[in-house]
Parts: C-alpha cells; structure tokens; sequence
C-alpha cells in the first residue's frame, strides 16, 4: 500500500565484495539498467519507495553476475632445484578472479622465444578442491643452468574466460657438468717429478666451473684413480708433482660445479722427465785370462729413465797391485766365506777316505761339513779348535769327536797335509803323521745322502738341527787361509763345480804368499766391520787401541763409527791423520804428522795409538804425541768400520754428514790391537768387501812395490762407455789385482748412479824366456819320411803355456804313399786324364807313367794327358805310377767311360687316331744309341717347324707307345719323337695325322660398337676352337629366331632402326660338317639424349630439420636416369668445430627412383629453403617445379 503519494523510487543494492549500500538508481521509474557491475558478484537489490511519510523497502531479490576473466594474474615464483633439469613453481590466484577459477595452465618456453610456448601443467581446481597443489608444480625435462620463461594462464569463464600472466624469466639450477669427453685433455712431463696437465672446459659445464679436479693413474692399466691435484676453475691447467722419475702415467680430469663434478674425461699419458739412476749394482767378473777381464753388470735398481743407460765402468789399480802376487796351487778363503759342493762328492756310505791341504794362522775355522736332510741325524765335519783339526762324524745314533792326542799345532801358516778315514764306526785323523781315532756310539755304521758339501763354513743363516754341544758342537767360525789336494774316496774335487760360493776366491787365483802376521789386507774400496764390544774398541769413554798400518795411498779412511748423537772418525790425507769426533757433550778434532821427514803414504809400517782416560785424549803416531781434552758422553752404537764404510749405506751417509771424505777409502794393510786384549778377526769381523783377513803381503813384494811409486792418489780411469751391460777389458795385466766400478747415468741428466768398488784379478799368464832347443837326440819313429818338422818345447803353468822358438830337421826320401787315381773329363772319343801329386810324396817325384788297359800312354812330370781316338761310349781301364830316386808305387785302378753322343738312326714315329681329341703314338729304339737313352720325348705341332713343336709326353728308356690326348677335333698334327742320351737328343722325321671333326666350341661374344642413339656396329670372331672347316655362320639379334646374318665367311654388321638408350643382344652361330654351336651373348645399349617430359615436386616440413619430398616420373627418360633432389639454404660449413653456417645448393638426395616419398634430415631450425628436382642423364636434364619452406624453431631441452 502506498500510503501516499510517491515521489521517488530508490534501486538499493549490496554485494558479497562489500556490505555498503548502494543507490543504484533513484527517480521515479519502475525499472533501471545497472552497469559497472562486478563480475561473479552475489547482489543484493531491494526497492525503496517513498512518500512525504518515509520510506519503505521491499525484500532484497539476490543475484549472481556472470564470471568473466580475472583482471590480473600474477606472475608464478619459480625456483630451482638441484641438478638444474627441474624447478618448483608456484603461483598466486587472480586478486580478482571475476569467477569461479576452473582451470590453471603452466606454459615454458625458451629464453627469447615468442609465441605460447609449451603447457607443462594443469590443475582444476573447481573440480578437485581437496588438491592443496593446483598452484604449485616442479617442472621437469629442462637443461640445467638455461634461462626460461614460465607464465600462468587462469580460467573462469568458457568463453573469453582466462587471463596469462607476464613471463617470468628464471634461470635453471646448476646440474652435473657434461661433455667431458670434449675436453681435449693432454699431458706433458715438467721435470723428473711432476707433469703438466692440461684441457680445455667441458662442452655443456651446465653451471660456472669452479675447480678442476686431476687424477693420477699408476700402472696406467691400474683402474683406480687417484686424486692427485685441484686448481681453480678459472685455470685449464695444472701440476701434478711428487711423482716417480720416467715414469708413465695416466691423467683424467673431472670439471667440477656447485653441484656436482663431470665424469672423467678421456685419458692422457705422459711419462716424467728422466732422472739420475738409484741403486746401481757392482760389476761381475765373468771370467778372466791372461789379458782380458770378461765384465757384465746389471741394470740399476730404479732406472729413473729409458733402458739401457749409459755407463761408465772405471778402473782402478788394487792397493799393492805390483809385483803380481806370488802364489802357490790352493784355494783361497779371505774370510767369511764358503763353497758348497753336491752331496755326491762325499757319497753315502758304510766308509769315507777323504784327504787334503790346509794353510791357515787362524786357531778356529770349519774346513768341511755335510749333514742328511731333516734332523741331520747323519752328518761328518773337519773343524779347527784350538789349532788342532777335530773330526765329528754320527750315523745316527751318536757322535763321535776327537783329535789327535799329541800337543801340536797347526796354525802356523805352513802347509799341512789332513787324512780323514771311516770305516763303519771307526774314523780315523792323520795330520802330518799325527794320528787320533774313535769310534761313533749305537750301531749305527752309515752316512746316508747329505744336502751338499761345505767346505770352509756354513752360509750365516744355517739352521742346525741336531744337538750341538760338547765335543760334537759344530761352531759356524768361516775357515780364513787356504786348501788343496781335496779328494773323496780318490776322487778330486772340481771347483768349478761349486752350487754356491760366497766371499771365496776361485783356484785360478791361488794361495797368496803371506807375511804370516795377523793383518788385514785392504784393496780399496771396500771396509771391514767389526763388533765393538767383541772388540772391546770405543765402547766406553776408557778407551785404547793401536792401528798399525802401511799404505802407498795418499789419503784414506782408517777407521769410522757412530752413535744416536755420537761420530767417530780416522783418516788421513796430506801426510796428516786427522781424528775428528763429535759427542752430546764435546765436539773436535786432533791433526797429526809424522815426524819431519816421515811419510804416513810410504808403504812401510806406522803406528797410530789412541787413548782417552782421565780427561785426557792422546794421539801418538810413531812416537810423535798430541794430548787434547778428553772425550765424554762416547755413545757408539755402529760396527766399527776399518778402512772404508759400506757403500749406499746408512753409515755412508752418516760419514758424509761428519765431514769424512767416504771416497777416499784405506787401501794397503792394517793390524788392529785393543790394549785390552788381542783382537781375534775371526771373532769380530761381521762384514767385509775388497778385503782379506789372512794377512799382509811379504816384505819382499810390498818393497817391490813401493818402486812403482809411493803416495799415489787414488786414481781410476774410464775404460768403457757405452749402453752394453757387457765389456771385455783386454788392456790388463797379467795376473794382476784391479778394482772396477760401474756408473750408469742419463745424458742430459743431472748425477749418476755408482756402485761399490769390486776387486778382482786377471788371469795368469804363459812362461816366457823359453830357448829353441839346443840339441836334438835321434829323431824317434813313426814321422813322415822326407817332411820338414819344427821341434819346439813347450811350457805350462796354471794359467796356460807358451811355446819358445823351433828349430827344423828334415827326414829322408822314400818310395811314395797314398798314390791317387786318375780322374778325367770325359768327351766321346778322348778322355783328358788328371791326377795330383801323391798323399805322401815323400820325396821329389821324377816321374809318372799314365797307363790305359796295361799299356803306357804316358811317362813324364805332368799332372795331366789326354787320349785321343777312342771309342764312343767305352769302359777304359786307366792307372798311375809315381816315382821317387828311392823307388816307384802305383795308385788303384779306375775305370772310365769316354762321353756320349746323341742317338742316330731314329725311326719316325706310327700314329694311330682314336677319336676326335686322342691319338696314339709308337716308337722304336734307334739303331746306334751312342750311349744310354735316358728317355724318349713325343713332340706335337701344327705346321712342320721345329720351334713350332710342343712336348706332350716323356716316356722312361723301356717304353714305346703312348696315348695323347686333349688334341683339337679336325686339326693336322705333325708328331716327331726324340730320344735323348747323355750326349743329347735327336728329333725322327714328321708323322702326319688329323683328328676327327666335331662342332666348333668356344665361340666368343662378339664386339659391339655403338654409333649412335640409333645404331649398332657388331664384329663377329672366329671361334676358338673350331674343331674342323667352319662351314657357315650366322648373327642373331635380340633372339635365336631368325638371323639377320648368314655368311660361310667373318662378316661385320651393322644394325640400324633402334630407339635411343634401348637394349640389344648379339650371338654368333658357327657350324662344321658336324653340325653348329652358339656362342657366347653380347650386350649392348644404343647412346642416351636429353630426356623427355616433367618433374613435379611436392614437398612438406616435417619437423624443425627434416622434410618430406615425392616427385613424380618423367615420361620418356630417353637413357639411365637420376632424380637429384636440390635445396638451397643455410647449411653448417662442412669439417666446422664451430659449425658455422654458409649459403649453398645441396645435393640432398639422388636416386633412380620417382612416385615415391623420401625423408632429407639435413636441415637447419628457423631457416628458409627453395627447393627443386633435377632429373638428369649422361646428356641432358629436365628441372622440377621450386618450392621455398621454412623449418620451425626448436625448443631446447636436457
């Protein structure tokens, strides 16, 4: 109800977006059209009528708007995730969605790239509202460490309903380097230790290097590699150090990322520069003679460089080399050492007879040992106690030891002759007549097989088995003097047969004459060891000990030993002895000379006594005395070293560090005396090389000596330089004691590798001063009469002989010896007779008498005759006298046969025909053979020449007919034989003979010419074969139908009337009275012309580097057509690493076929190319329609 008169309408409204009131529209009007209405907006709209009264409002009528798109979508927040191929994105919804939001969209496409590019992702949320992920998703399948654009597209309506947001530019993470096979890695060495490694980056670093990391291969077939160095991204080379000297290695390089490191790239090997050699081992002498040393060596421990290296080996004179030494047969033992013979030498037995020689100054030492196997419950042994020879032998059931009884001794240095024999239980030991015996417990009487024989010692790691103590205990004490005369049961010892041999000197060198003083012999380089405490030598800070010594050397070490923090050290040079030490409490050093006048270098004896007591250290050399502080805190832990130390040694580098000058080592003879007691070498000496503990050398030779000179340097010369580990120094001595040393080296290196010096001695030599003889006794039986003979005497020693001068005798004439046979050349009628002069003329032949059947031919000197006139083909007898003034003598008979000549009075041969291909031939034997006939030869040709004549058969002496075979049907053959002698052949007179007719065979193809597009030119050929008279022949054309050619004579033809380019076959036809064949086909083509017709091309993109091509056939091709599908456009430059690009015609595809689909992969993204067809032959062409495409662009992807 109005309740009045209305004067305004009001249109009121209010939305879900906002709970103000709105007034639409206001006046008085039933109806209004609103506008500016928010899309997807509930609306509230009520009526408002009003009167003077008021205002009263109707109830609210709601609607809802229609959706639209949102007004603005925002931009999705892309991150990366790790390895780069994916990112997460996530978005927000519309502010203002204007509608139910239905659908979400993720497109990706490249950075730069236009157009939509790809959907990735879409959710619904209306449709599933429990996904709490329709605005979020990780994109996958992109390139690591690539820029993209990402966007979002909404939807709300179905129509016109969706809005994109802007591209977001996001730039993926890093992923795992690629392409490391392109990295191009190549080593080179940078000096003996380290190489250089050098690459280029990797193809796709998908993310920013940031270091590189190398790895070491060794051995480079080692699959393990090992990180060996790391340097920054920015560097493409690098280091590798501390490596092994020429070595090969093998080099990978990772290229590495915030996230990950590439895989190893391809390999490269360098080997290190070369270095000095390390471990360079001695020289061995081989064997000796009287002038030459025959050396080899071996290769150094660690090369450090290509094998072989160069050497050098040196030389250099042993201390008191001159005279050579005066020696005596025997076996030397220096000290030491021992020889080990096989076990057969002493044989198991019930019994032993053994004997020999010894020598020695020493009270102890084991001259002979052998024990069974295992337990060594069987064993016998010769053994110095005391200066007296004990024997200790056991069959197994106890030992027997004894000596003889008598107070003798046998250490005096004189030779002494020893007799060892068991029989069952009992041994027996004579010594110089001296006599002991005893008998073994148990009954037991046999020694079995023993593991080898010992003679002078045992090697130092010998294990005994068996009880050893009391009487029977086997003190392993090396045997220093000398042997010889060894026998076993009458059999003498071979030294060469030796299995071992260690610190012994070989028989050649024989038992040295000594000066019969305990002293040690030093040859240069070379050292004893001995055990301080043993020694009772610098073992305290109370100390006395005396080195007497005589050397012709102008310096050398005479003594040096060390501690944790104690040095010690003796040695002399400029006529001076220096003692230098150094302790944890005192260091110094105290020089010395001989009196004025004296010569610590002049070859005779010097004694040098040093004595530390009571603060006080005193030197004295000859009388002379020097008096120091004395030495505290002596802490000496070494061997002591006389005369040198051990070369590549610890206590070499100890030496060096103290300032003693190592390689000037002691060369001559030294006696060493503790005031504390006598000092036994045996005992104490632990090591020693180039060194001899038997004693000194006589007075007598060391005054030789030192006439050669004295306070001479230690001097070496280079007698070899070379890569050989072999050399054979023929410029030695006779006899005489050197020291060689081998140094390997590489050229361009800096340092070298040098061994220790070894001592070795050349061997001896012949007699000389030998005289002719100055009478000769009657000459004795048995010599050649009338022979010159030279007599000559000939002397021997150990190391050879020598021949002095001859003097000559010639014995008298007598009848001649060994007589020979005549020889001759042989010619039919004559023999031309040869002989020589008798085996033993003895004498001067004056004649000889040639005889032929009993009768003389010839008398005279020659040595040759011939006769004339003889038979052809006869047996002489023929033998030869010789003569001398004492008498005749004839040599044996020889029967020869004058030479022969070629057969006469040949028949010709009978031929019989037996078919189209065979004959068969008779024979007879000629009338005069001339000699034997060594067999027949049948002969064959078709025209009567002799060149002309093939041999087809021979036949053996006893056979006269053959069959001859694989002859040409219709042929006249001639056919001669002959028969052959030594002397030669003769060929009969001709048969004449023709094989039957057949039909032709082997007919060839004709030749065919082509003249023109039109025509034809053929020439027929004669067959091959044509097994008789050709009768006719006949040319087919295309078939065998109907001739177009039939002549009785070789005619050519020509074939005109055909289309270009078209096929034709000719055959020739040949025929006999026998009938006809055909021959071979020939096959030919007419030329080509232009061809006739058109191309049409059609063509379609297939995708951004591929395109689909179909022509179709042109109509008369007119010769062999090719259909060459050509495109113009960009194309990558070919053999480009950088695949640059140029514009070109390609030759995309050529075929013979049409009216089919092909596929061309070869093209470019976004690129425009024109393509056409040309369809060509030999000469001419016809072109295709052009059509001109364009290739899309390509997304990149992982």
């Amino acid at each position: 109800m109005a309740n009045g008169r209305i004067i305004e309408y009001r249109l009121i409204s209010t939305n879900s977006r906002s709970a103000a009131e709105v007034v639409n529209c206001r006046g008085m009007i039933l109806s209004c059209k609103l506008g500016n209405l928010s899309p997807y907006t509930v609306y509230n709209f009520m009526v408002e009528a009003c009167t003077n009264g008021g205002c009263a409002r109707s109830n609210a009528t709601t609607i809802l708007t229609p959706p639209t798109l949102p007004d603005f979508q925002p931009a999705p927040n892309v991150t990366s995730l790790p390895g780069g191929k994916l990112v997460e994105v996530e978005w927000d919804e519309p502010p203002k969605p204007n509608g139910r939001i239905f659908r979400y969209e993720l497109y990706v496409r490249a950075d730069g790239a236009s157009g939509d590019g790809s959907l990735r992702f879409n959710s619904n949320p209306a449709h599933d509202p429990n996904n709490f992920n329709f605005r979020k998703t990780n994109v996958t399948g992109l390139a690591p460490f690539t820029y993209y654009e990402f966007r979002v597209r909404t939807f709300t309506a179905q129509v016109s309903g969706d809005r994109a947001s802007l591209w977001t530019r996001h730039r993926t993470g890093e992923g795992t380097p690629q392409g490391e096979n392109a990295m191009n890695v190549g080593a080179s060495p940078f000096n003996s230790t380290a190489v250089t490694v050098s690459w280029s980056a990797p193809q796709s670093p998908q993310g920013v290097i940031t270091s590189y990391v190398i790895y070491k291969y060794q051995p480079t077939s080692s699959p393990t590699a090992v990180r060996a160095a790391e340097v920054p991204g920015s560097q493409l080379q690098g280091v590798v150090d501390g490596l092994m000297a020429y070595t090969e290695y093998k080099f990978t390089v990772q290229a590495c990322n915030s996230f990950d490191c590439s895989g190893h790239s391809p390999e490269a090997r360098a080997r290190t520069q070369p270095a000095a050699p390390e471990g360079q081992g001695s020289p061995t002498v081989l064997s000796v003679d009287a002038s030459t040393m025959f050396l080899k060596w071996s290769v150094p421990q660690t090369p450090n460089g290509p094998l072989p290296p160069s050497y050098n080996l040196s030389r250099a004179n042993s201390a008191l080399h001159f005279p050579p030494p005066l020696v005596t047969a025997g076996v030397h033992f220096p000290g030491l050492g021992f020889y080990k013979f096989p076990s057969n030498f002493v044989r198991a037995s019930a019994g032993n007879d053994i004997q020999f020689w010894f020598r020695t100054q020493y009270a102890s030492g084991l001259l002979l040992f052998l024990a069974s196997d295992g337990s060594q419950s069987d064993m016998l042994a010769v053994q110095l106690r005391d200066g007296k020879p004990w024997l200790i032998f056991d069959c197994q059931d106890g030992a027997a030891a004894f000596t003889i009884s008598q107070s003798v001794r046998f250490d005096d240095g004189k030779w002494h002759q020893l007799k060892i024999r068991r029989v069952s239980r009992r041994g027996t030991l004579v010594v110089d007549g001296y006599q002991g015996s005893g008998d073994s417990p148990g009954t037991a009487t046999f020694i079995t097989t023993n593991t080898g024989v010992y003679i002078g010692g045992l090697p130092s790691g010998f294990i005994f088995f068996r009880s050893n103590t009391g009487n029977s205990e086997i003190k392993k004490i090396n045997f220093i003097g000398c042997l010889r005369g060894i026998t076993s049961d009458s059999r003498s010892l071979d030294w060469t047969s030796a299995l071992d041999s260690v610190s012994v000197e070989p028989e050649g060198h024989g038992c040295p004459a000594r000066d019969n003083k305990k002293a040690i012999l030093l040859r240069g380089g070379g050292y004893v060891a001995v055990d301080s405490a043993k020694a009772d030598i610098l073992v305290s800070n109370i100390l006395s000990f005396t080195l007497r010594f005589r050397t012709q050397l102008s310096s050398g070490i005479l003594l040096f030993a060390y501690g944790p923090t104690t040095t010690f050290a003796i040695q002399f040079s400029g006529n001076q002895i220096e003692t230098k030490y150094v302790t944890s409490s005192v260091q110094g050093s105290v020089t010395i000379q001989p009196s004025a006048g004296g010569e610590i270098c002049d070859g005779n004896w010097h004694n040098l006594t040093l004595t530390n007591f009571n603060g006080r250290l005193t030197i004295i050399l000859d009388g002379k005395i020097e008096v120091r502080s004395g030495i505290t805190n002596l802490d000496i832990r070494s061997s002591i070293y006389i005369g040198g130390v051990p070369w590549g040694s610890s206590a070499e580098t100890v030496a060096r560090q103290a300032g003693v000058n190592v390689m000037s080592s002691f060369g001559g003879c030294m006696i060493v005396q503790s005031a504390a007691r006598e000092i036994n070498y045996i005992e104490v000496v632990t090591a020693m090389h180039n060194a001899d503990l038997d004693g000194c050398l006589p007075e007598s030779t060391v005054a030789v000596s030192s006439q050669m000179g004295t306070c001479l340097p230690f001097n070496s010369s280079v007698v070899y330089s070379g890569k050989t580990e072999k050399f054979n120094d023929s410029s030695v001595e006779i006899f005489t004691d050197y020291l060689y040393r081998v140094e390997s080296y590489h050229a361009g290196t800096i340092g070298s590798a040098k061994s220790a010096w070894i001592a070795s001695r050349s061997g001896q030599g012949a007699p000389s001063g030998l005289q002719a003889p100055v009478q000769l006794e009657p000459l004795p039986g048995g010599l050649q009469a009338y022979t010159i003979y030279e007599i000559r005497i000939q002397a021997f020693t150990v190391g050879g002989s020598s021949v002095g001068p001859g003097k000559n005798v010639t014995t008298e004439e007598s009848v001649p010896d060994r007589v020979p046979g005549p020889t001759a050349v042989r010619r039919p009628m004559e023999l031309e007779v040869h002989w020589t002069e008798p085996g033993h003329p003895n004498g001067i032949i004056i004649q000889y008498n040639l005889t032929q059947d009993g009768h003389v031919v010839y008398s005279g000197t020659n040595n040759t005759f011939t006769i004339r006139d003889l038979e052809v083909y006869t047996e002489y007898s023929l033998q030869l006298t010789a003569c001398t003034r004492i008498g005749c003598a004839q040599g044996p008979e020889v029967r020869i046969r004058t030479g022969e000549l070629p057969p006469q009075g040949v028949g010709t041969p009978v031929v019989l025909v037996r078919g189209r291909t065979e004959v068969e031939v008779f024979w007879t034997k000629p009338n005069v053979t001339n000699g034997v006939i060594e067999r027949y030869e049948i002969l064959f040709a078709t025209s009567d020449v002799l060149s002309s004549y093939i041999s087809k058969f021979n036949a053996t002496r006893d056979v006269f007919k053959t069959v001859i075979g694989n002859l040409t049907a219709g042929t006249l053959y001639y056919v001669r034989v002959r028969p052959f002698t030594g002397g030669g052949g003769t060929f009969s007179n001709a048969y004449q003979v023709t094989t039957r007719e057949d039909v032709p065979d082997d007919i060839p193809a004709p030749i065919v010419v082509v003249l023109s597009p039109y025509a034809l030119y053929v020439i027929m050929l004669p067959p091959e074969k044509p097994n008789g008279n050709i009768t006719r022949y006949e040319l087919y054309q295309d078939s065998i139908t109907e001739p177009v050619l039939n002549e009785t004579e070789l005619t050519n033809y020509t074939a005109v009337g055909f289309t270009p380019y078209s096929r034709h076959t000719f055959r020739v036809k040949a025929c006999t009275a026998e009938g006809c064949s055909y021959g071979a086909e020939a096959v030919a083509f007419t030329q080509e012309i232009a061809p006739n017709g058109t191309v049409t091309l059609t063509v379609s993109i297939r995708n951004a580097t591929a395109v689909d091509a179909r022509w179709t056939r042109v109509a008369v091709p007119n010769g062999r057509l090719f259909y060459n599908l050509m495109i113009y456009g960009t194309f990558i430059v070919p053999g480009s690493d950088e695949l640059r690009t140029e514009q070109r015609v390609e030759t995309a595809i050529s075929v013979e076929e049409a009216e089919k689909d092909f596929i061309y992969n070869g093209l470019l993204p976004f690129s425009s190319y024109t393509f056409w067809v040309n369809a060509s032959n030999s000469m001419g062409f016809v072109l295709s329609n052009n059509i001109t495409d364009s290739t899309p662009k390509e997304l990149p992807m992982a």
